[in-house]
């Protein structure tokens, strides 16, 4: 690089701690552990690139730099977090750059460009969505997508693109539970109708959550086995998990839900409470909840064996037939925990073994379907 630049210290601090983020933990080269920063025209990029993703963070600078230099990531990171917000200059001199914020200053050695792998190009766009809207979704139903599993795929969120009008829908699963959400979004010209479907780890698209999760649109495109999410300053380009089609077909299953005989509608913070007293006294091997229903009220109970109980009644509007339903604790608190409005609404069959559903009145593009560990009563 030639010339210095100057960086206000807090866009650079996130900049760098939202690059370093995916960089391999344990890399096979050294270089591979570094950030490049390119300055250009007062634009200053800092890139990452990691086994999981290309990571790229984009800020405005001062000074007459042009070119880029490559320091180790790790160590850029950790110092900038300590500095305030004061303006941070940079200057490179041979394989020494140069880094000074207040009274602050320290040295840093230069990484060699010619061993540090080529970074991933940022896909064109196909569309745009709403980057809150987009997140949030992701958030919902990445939580289900399964943390180890022999079939790859599912510890991704599947993704299928129609027009405008279908919009998006993401889907996730563990085996044990599954969840879907459909959001909307605006194609590009040339990119309507599509039906493209592709698979991305769940946990990358959870980690990039807070710089997508914005008012500003978000652009999404695809070229080969990579996906790209792009705003002004931010962008990041993650590679699918293997063929989409190797994903089961939950459609049917989701097809289900209308078909239920009863409904539970609940508000989340009255059962939330007392589900977390329920797993005080859960056996500690298996945590299952019970939850007794009855015309106008839950209650929920602790399944234990030689621990004692409890129980707890809760309000809820239901006009069925009594009926019991036994469910892992962790699979309603993640029903809860990702319920989109402070209100749910359960679908049930009384007496059967079939999958129950929770949908939400205010986002009726939500749904989170598990299939309970015992269900009795309500029909002979």
């Amino acid at each position: 690089m030639q010339g210095s630049f100057t960086a206000p210290g807090g866009a650079l601090t996130a900049a760098v701690q939202y690059a370093a983020k995916w960089l391999d933990t344990k890399p096979a080269n050294p270089v591979h552990g570094g950030l490049v920063l390119d300055v250009t025209g007062g634009r200053l990029t800092i890139a990452s690139q990691g086994e999981l993703a290309t990571a790229r963070a984009t800020l405005d600078v001062e000074g007459d730099a042009d070119g880029r230099f490559i320091v180790s990531g790790r160590l850029l990171a950790a110092l900038v977090a300590t500095l305030s917000d004061k303006p941070v200059a940079f200057e490179q001199t041979g394989l020494v750059v140069a880094m000074k914020s207040g009274r602050y200053a320290a040295t840093l050695p230069a990484m060699s460009e010619k061993d540090y792998p080529d970074l991933t190009a940022v896909a064109p766009a196909a569309g745009r969505i709403e980057g809150s809207a987009l997140i949030g979704a992701v958030r919902r139903v990445g939580t289900v997508a399964s943390k180890t599993d022999t079939l790859v795929v599912l510890t991704g969120v599947y993704f299928w693109l129609e027009s405008r009008e279908n919009g998006i829908t993401m889907t996730s699963t563990d085996r044990l539970r599954a969840c879907r959400e459909t959001v909307e979004w605006l194609p590009e010209d040339g990119h309507e109708p599509v039906a493209e479907s592709f698979v991305l780890p769940a946990s990358v698209l959870i980690d990039a959550g807070d710089a997508f999760d914005t008012m500003e649109p978000v652009e999404i495109g695809w070229q080969g086995t990579t996906v790209s999410l792009s705003t002004s300053t931010r962008s990041l380009v993650t590679r699918t998990l293997g063929d989409p089609g190797t994903y089961p077909d939950m459609g049917p299953h989701f097809a289900q839900a209308d078909e239920r005989t009863h409904t539970v509608t609940l508000k989340v913070k009255d059962v939330l409470i007392p589900l977390k007293r329920a797993d005080q006294l859960a056996d500690s091997e298996y945590r299952h909840v019970i939850l007794d229903l009855r015309k106008g009220l839950l209650v929920l109970r602790s399944a234990t064996v030689g621990k004692g109980g409890g129980d707890e009644e809760v309000d809820v509007e239901y006009d069925g037939p009594d009926c019991s339903i036994m469910t892992r604790s962790a699979i309603l608190h993640g029903v809860l925990a990702t319920a989109p409005s402070d209100t749910i609404t359960l679908h049930i069959t009384p007496g059967r073994a079939l999958p129950t559903f929770a949908t939400s009145p205010a986002n009726p593009a939500w749904t989170h379907m598990f299939m309970p560990v015992r269900h009795s009563g309500g029909m002979k």
